[in-house]
């Protein structure tokens, strides 16, 4: 049996593409899990069209399907149920846009057939109301997710000057001919446009970029989710006024979150569900120039004002984050008969070592547990040399890997290979170890003896285990209990992850700074 992720993937532009990589790269860290491109069949793609066929006769198979497009979606819906009707009961749809709880609802054969999937994922309270109401039983939320940012985004300070930004296709369904009204009647605010510019509009849109001085197009922004973050912070104010049929949650909306910025957008289809209306954003309701331009200039004029949405756009990110949900969809997929195979459980030691450091329990764990793969960083101390090298080549579970000496992004990205972070220390004087910040910025399950402070750190059975006497008898049988509950390991993988936030520098900096200044 094979797990099969079904939709469109980059390269192609678009918040579709986007959703179904972020995800299918979160599952594919948790279980095994194959890729169908949907971009590449509609290329005519021999090869993938045959695996798209190859994979939807088996009826032992379970799929995720991420299809966007009216037509497309429907139709690939009702193939599914009546080519594949076993392991469409075991399969999830991912739905994309605005009008698909809609579509499923009012449409009787669509409905039929929606209603054979063991879950639809729709991406906001409203749709799936919606969907309750037409007799869906099979319905549960998942937004459009993003990663939680690696690196600590910082918020821009107040400028004199008043910066928005915005970033989507470039065309008038969504909003750019009202931004450039805006931008034409303040020209003490500074407007930026990114994004792919429709056929069609490309002449008239252009020659507005050069007639006003206040106005600037980069382009299409093609970096990381990390660089969209970095460079998306750069600015105060987001702006989507957008009328666009389809609209469901915008992935800008969410990036504009995490990067801190106050949101202005109409009130149109789920917009006022995504930005709280004098909190996070400015939510218009008429979506008229007067009523844009009067929004920038009360964000212009009020600087507190600004400052406060700012924070609350950053704070209500959390729950766009993707870790959240993994946990609850790989359940879905994973459980109701079938044996998936188990990937290999990775776990980790980073930190000097030593005995004191428990790195001897994770040996002896190890040696206790053959299947499960160790993996040490760290430098060793001197009278422990010999007896651990001899120890690591003697396992071949077991690899020693150096000090580690990359940047401390790196150090996340080298983390996050990992399930399991392993600190079983018996040092008396004990603080609050970097590595356990930095394993839950990374989202890996920690386990850690009881000593010190550690209990504090690694909350209990959310964001880890903690060790009751602090054996290589009790080591081993946490591991193992992780090993053969995978719904378990994410859970406390996206607690770990989650209580993360507490810890990222400008939290406190403020703080610290009204000290100083006293």
């Amino acid at each position: 049996m094979s797990i099969v992720y079904m939709g469109a993937f980059p390269p192609g532009y678009g918040g579709v593409t986007i959703k179904n990589q972020n995800l299918y790269a979160a599952l594919e860290k948790e279980i095994p899990i194959k890729k169908v491109d949907f971009n590449r069949v509609k290329r005519k793609d021999i090869k993938e069209a045959g695996r798209l066929v190859f994979h939807l006769l088996n009826p032992r198979n379970r799929f995720v399907v991420g299809v966007s497009g009216k037509i497309t979606r429907k139709r690939f819906t009702q193939v599914l149920y009546y080519l594949n009707r076993k392991a469409m009961r075991k399969s999830i749809i991912m739905i994309m846009g605005g009008t698909a709880s809609h579509d499923m609802s009012v449409d009787p054969e669509y409905r039929k057939c929606a209603m054979g999937y063991k879950k639809i994922y729709v991406e906001t309270q409203r749709m799936k109301a919606e969907m309750d109401a037409a007799g869906f039983e099979n319905v549960d939320i998942y937004p459009n997710g993003r990663f939680r940012p690696q690196k600590a985004v910082e918020l821009k300070t107040a400028d004199k000057k008043l910066r928005c930004v915005f970033f989507s296709q470039i065309q008038p369904e969504k909003g750019v001919d009202l931004v450039l009204k805006a931008a034409e009647a303040l020209p003490n605010v500074d407007f930026i446009f990114y994004g792919k510019i429709v056929d069609g509009f490309k002449e008239d849109f252009l020659n507005n970029v050069e007639s006003l001085p206040n106005v600037s197009y980069c382009g299409v922004f093609k970096g990381t989710s990390e660089e969209v973050y970095a460079e998306l912070s750069q600015y105060d104010v987001l702006l989507l006024p957008t009328r666009w049929e389809a609209e469901g949650v915008p992935g800008i909306l969410v990036e504009g979150k995490i990067a801190g910025l106050a949101e202005i957008v109409t009130d149109h289809n789920y917009n006022a569900e995504i930005v709280e209306n004098g909190q996070d954003g400015i939510v218009l309701k008429n979506n008229t120039v007067e009523e844009l331009i009067e929004a920038i200039l009360y964000v212009q004029e009020n600087p507190d004002v600004l400052k406060k949405m700012k924070l609350n756009s950053r704070k209500s990110a959390e729950k766009y984050y993707i870790e959240n949900s993994i946990p609850e969809i790989e359940a879905n997929i994973c459980v109701g008969g079938g044996k998936i195979e188990a990937t290999v459980l990775r776990c980790v030691f980073f930190s000097q070592i030593q005995p004191e450091k428990g790195a001897d329990l994770v040996l002896e764990a190890a040696r206790m547990l053959p299947h499960v793969e160790f993996s040490f960083y760290g430098d060793i101390v001197d009278d422990y040399k010999d007896i651990f090298m001899s120890r690591v080549n003697a396992q071949q579970n077991v690899s020693y890997y150096g000090v580690f000496k990359g940047s401390i992004d790196a150090v996340y990205g080298e983390l996050s290979k990992y399930d399991v972070l392993l600190f079983p220390t018996k040092w008396d004087i004990e603080g609050v170890p970097g590595i356990l910040v930095e394993g839950k910025i990374a989202g890996l399950a920690e386990i850690v003896s009881n000593k010190s402070y550690n209990a504090e750190l690694v909350r209990n059975g959310i964001e880890g285990i903690v060790l009751g006497d602090n054996s290589a008898a009790d080591l081993a049988a946490a591991i193992q209990q992780l090993d053969e509950n995978r719904k378990a390991l994410s859970t406390l993988k996206a607690g770990s992850r989650s209580s993360a936030e507490q810890y990222f520098i400008e939290n406190y900096i403020s703080t610290i700074k009204r000290e100083l200044e006293k």
